[in-house]
Formats: C-alpha cells, structure tokens, sequence
C-alpha cells in the first residue's frame, strides 16, 4: 500500500516495489515490502500514462529535508505495464550540491536562462550568477550547455520541480509530474488478457562512486535496445524488461548485494558493467549457471574464467583485455613517428597506471619488450600502489611526469576524475608529451570536466563505437531518444549487448541457461561497437590485430582524438574519420 504520509521520515534506506496504472503496489520479487510514498506512487503513475520507458531524479521531502535518488522504469509484466520504483536514501547531493544549487541545475537542464531562474525562483540576477559560476567549478563544466548535460546524464533533477508552471519545462519529469496519478486505461492489457511472461535482463549498473555517469550512458544504451526489440514484437512474443540495480564500483558488499537481488528476481540473465570486484560475481553467476554477460575489458577475468570453463560457461566478456592497451600505446607512438606525423623529443615513453583494482593489466610487460624491438623506453609509474616514492595521486603522478620529460605518456585509468587531476598539473607545469589516454575520454562527462585542456588528448578503447553507418545510426537514435551524447563505448556495447543476447535468446529457450550458452557461443554479431564473437578461451570478444587478423570477427583497438571538441577516430586506418593532429601545448 501507498504510505499516506509521504513526508514523514521514511523507515527504510532504499525502496524496491512495482506500481501499476491504478496505484496498487507490490513489492519486487525477493524483496521485503516497504511503504512507497504517495508522491512516488503517483509519478509512477504519470510515468505510465505518458507512456515514457525511464525517468531519473532526486525527490526531496518537504518537512524530513531528506533526500533520495529515484529512478522509475517502465516494465511489462503479464497482466500489463507497470512500473519498479528503485530509490535509495542519499546522505548527501552530488558534488557537494546544497538544495538551492540542485534547483539551478534543474532549470538550466530545462534550458532556462538565468533571467527566467532567478523570475521563477525569486532571486536576484546576480545570486543567480554567482550559483551558476559556483556550479560550473563544482561540475567542472566550462559552459551553461555541459551544466544541463551533467544534470541530465547524472539524474540531478530536483522534484517538486522548483517552479510552479511545470508544465513549461522540456524535461520528461516535467511530463510525468503534469500527469502523475492520472490512469490510462487504454490499450493496457486486463488481467483477463493470456500473454506470456516477459524476459527480464539483470542489469549491475554503476550508479555510486565514480563511474556513475558511465553507468547512465550504460542504462541508455540498454533501454534503447529493449526498446526498439519490444518494438519489433520482443523475442517469439515475449517483451523484455530490464531490470537495474545501482552498484557501487569499488564496493565488493555493494556489488554481492546487487547480484543477490537480482538472482532473487528469478532474471533470466545478469549484465554487468565494469567493478573492481567482478570476479566475486562471476564466481557467484557460475554458482547458479545464469548468463552473465560483463564488460570489464580485464585479461584477468578471462584467465579466471578459462581456468574452469565449464563452471563458468555462461561467462561472457563483451569486449577484448585490457591489456591491449599499453601495446596500444607502443604501436601507436611507433606509427606516427614512422609516418613523419610527430617528432619526439627523447626516446622515453611513460605509462601512469591506476593499481587500485586487482583484476586491471595494462599489459606493460608486453608493451615494454615491444618498446625495445622499436628504439623506446617504456618506463612506469604507478599510483597509489603503497610504495615508499610513488606518488599518492594523480596530481603526484603529473610531476613525476613533467620531472622525468617522457616523448608521450599514457594515462592507464578508466576514471575521469585522474585524467582531470593529472592534466591541469601536466599543463600548469609546460609540459610538451603527447597525451595517451585509456578509456575514460569515451564518458560524455570527460569533456565536460576538462574543457579546454581536453583538445588533442589522443585515447583508446578496446570496445568503441565506430564512426560508420551502423554507429552513425545508433548515436543518431540515442540522441533523439535521451537528448544527450552517447560517448564512445559503454552505451554502444549495452546496446549490442542486448541485441546479442536477444539473438540467442530467439534460438533456444531462455529457461535452459546452458542452451543459451551454447548460442551465445556461437555469436557472430555486427554491432554498433564493431563485431562479437566469444572465441578466446576466456569467453571474450576478439581483439583485432591481436587475437584474430579478421575484421569481420574481431573488435577493432580503437584510438581517438579529441578535435575541435570532437572524437574524431583515427585509427586503425580502415575505420579512420580524421588524422592525426599536434596537440595545442607541443606545437
């Protein structure tokens, strides 16, 4: 039942429960039932009769001064649509927001200007400024445009909505909320009406600690692609839900507890994102046989996983290791040399490695004995990793770079907040190497963070979306979908993700996990992230030029430049957009 006192302070830290178009609630499978506040149950409400598939927000109470993350999503279950209501008690706003901030940032996300917030939040125009200017510092954001983008990507959007007339915002909340309880009757299916059961796609995604705004473009990804597969009638009639619990990424707890929900939903698969922990829900996913499907990019989980496939045969890794990377890097230096695009000035190339996760493996030993065959010296430096001279962050790291003047350095963390810390001290002190970057560039949010200074930042992934028609397409669609960027990896994988697993879905019975194995085994898949094709011991995509020399089987090492605000991808060459371009601060 609805909690009738919605303001009063609530008794639980998180809430898990299902609303119907009429109100009714029922707990989550596997969950214990808690009262749902009144305002929540109508949102979930309007979230159905607007017909919308996700809306994320921070609901705030009026006298408890609390509050909550809530993310509400649209689900079809076998007596019609209905909607998880997902929300857990936050101690305190993001970035250090105080509630007036969260306010602004919900109405420059609405395309508010700073004249119509401080009108409708009765301010003056100069408190309104000084709030935006502290909430660009705070965001790290250079623009109005990358304030309403963080807002959005990472769900700060205030409700109550802090204006009166909602309904003249452009926000999908606003939608909601001008249609909360209101029950739509048409078209819904009666509890009369035979249909089959939907299959519902565990998704861990990270919605805590950092990652978060990876998680988001994660979330996107996948809806899109349950979307446009209901769309064409679902798998043999039966739609797909998808099912997200928000996980912390360096929490091992959060992680297990995440997993438990889900297998205790009764899912018929689990994907997950990339945790420092991940090999504990491998272990577990073997334990109960259930597809797993992860993207943790790590040579590790892959070697655990090869040790006992048989118990991990439903293990799945979407992407090719990590420790593609500091090759990568070698190559990559050795090309543009060779090919007269850039000069070094020493021989010296330099890896800064993250080591606070035990599953990561840049593959600097590799890297180091190709440097050798090539006239370079790769030298390391690791952060954080307890030794007596190793620098303590990424700030530390950045000196150390600037002292020792490598040719190039790659920045080996898969965080934005390093790559940040690292570049302002990198640049402050003049430095001239090329910058290498690993991964995090791909999150919208990078860009944001660094403004300026992220022009001509070269990156790599080892899973990015390409820049041909089929990427084209699915940025095109995302965009119009969300209404944001979709970055350059995690989103276009959770998409293919889906896809591949629909496929194999559509040929065997979900029920029979070692079926689905089987198919999953099979997989030859052109996606929007290049070609899938789970053929390394480990169950791992392939990786061109590393494990396959085929680019119809195996995913491209994808190297960008960031131009002109742009990802402009450069290489390998038979997928290039663009050419190599000096950075600003060498030239």
């Amino acid at each position: 039942m609805a909690d009738e006192t919605p303001n009063r302070a609530h008794p639980a830290d998180r809430i898990e429960a299902i609303v119907r178009s009429d109100g009714s609630v029922a707990p989550a499978l596997g969950e214990p039932l808690v009262p749902v506040p009144a305002e929540l149950v109508e949102l979930a409400q309007g979230l159905l009769y607007e017909r919308c598939l996700h809306v994320g927000f921070v609901w705030s109470t009026s006298l408890a001064r609390e509050h909550w993350q809530v993310d509400l999503i649209r689900e079809m279950l076998p007596d019609g649509p209905a909607c998880r209501v997902h929300a857990w008690r936050l101690r305190e706003l993001a970035y250090g927001l105080s509630p007036r901030e969260l306010d602004i940032v919900t109405l420059i996300a609405a395309g508010c200007s700073n004249r119509d917030i401080a009108e409708g939040l009765v301010l003056s125009l100069r408190t309104v400024t000084t709030h935006v200017t502290n909430l660009m510092r705070k965001l790290g954001a250079t623009n109005r445009a990358q304030v309403g983008a963080t807002a959005y990507n990472q769900s700060l959007l205030r409700f109550p909505l802090p204006v009166e007339d909602i309904g003249a915002l452009p926000l999908t909340l606003a939608r909601i909320a001008a249609s909360k309880g209101r029950r739509r009757d048409d078209g819904l299916l009666s509890p009369r009406t035979p249909v089959q059961s939907p299959l519902t796609i565990g998704a861990l995604i990270p919605r805590a600690g950092r990652a978060a705004d990876d998680g988001n473009a994660m979330l996107r990804g996948a809806l899109l692609a349950v979307e446009q597969i209901n769309a064409r009638g679902g798998i043999r009639g039966r739609s797909l839900n998808l099912l997200p619990v928000g996980v912390d990424i360096d929490d091992e707890r959060s992680l297990r507890g995440g997993l438990d929900r889900l297998i205790r939903r009764g899912v018929e698969a689990v994907t997950s994102g990339y945790f420092a922990h991940q090999l504990v829900a491998i272990d577990r996913s073997g334990v109960e046989g259930i597809p797993f499907l992860h993207s943790s990019a790590s040579a590790a989980t892959e070697r655990f996983v090869s040790a006992d496939r048989d118990r991990y045969r439903g293990v799945f890794q979407f992407c090719p290791p990590d420790a593609d990377y500091a090759p990568g890097f070698v190559k990559h230096a050795t090309d543009l040399r060779a090919a007269g695009l850039w000069r070094p000035g020493s021989p010296r190339l330099m890896v800064v490695q993250q080591s606070d996760w035990a599953i990561v493996d840049f593959g600097v030993l590799p890297a180091q004995r190709l440097g050798e065959r090539h006239g370079w010296e790769v030298e390391t430096v690791s952060v954080a990793d307890g030794r007596t001279g190793s620098p303590s962050n990424w700030s530390d790291a950045a000196v150390e770079a600037a002292r020792r003047r490598p040719a190039a350095v790659m920045l080996a963390s898969y965080f934005v907040e390093d790559h940040a810390a690292f570049m302002a001290e990198f640049l402050r002190r003049g430095a001239d190497a090329l910058v290498h970057a690993v991964y995090a560039p791909s999150i919208p949010e990078f860009k944001h963070r660094l403004g300026d200074g992220a022009e001509g930042i070269i990156w790599a992934t080892t899973t990015g979306t390409y820049s041909d028609r089929v990427g084209a397409r699915f940025v095109e669609q995302y965009r119009r979908r969300f209404g944001v960027e979709p970055g350059r990896s995690h989103a276009g994988l959770s998409f293919d993700r889906v896809e591949v697993l629909a496929q194999a879905w559509g040929q065997s019975d979900p029920s029979d996990f070692d079926a689905v194995a089987a198919r999953l085994l099979e997989t030859r898949h052109r996606g929007v992230n290049g070609p899938y094709s789970f053929e390394t011991p480990g169950g791992g995509t392939l990786g061109l030029g590393s494990t396959s020399e085929d680019p119809s089987l195996a995913q491209a090492h994808t190297v960008f430049q960031i131009q002109d605000g742009q990802d402009v991808l450069i290489h390998p060459r038979i997928y290039a957009a663009g050419r190599f371009r000096a950075p600003p601060w060498t030239r």
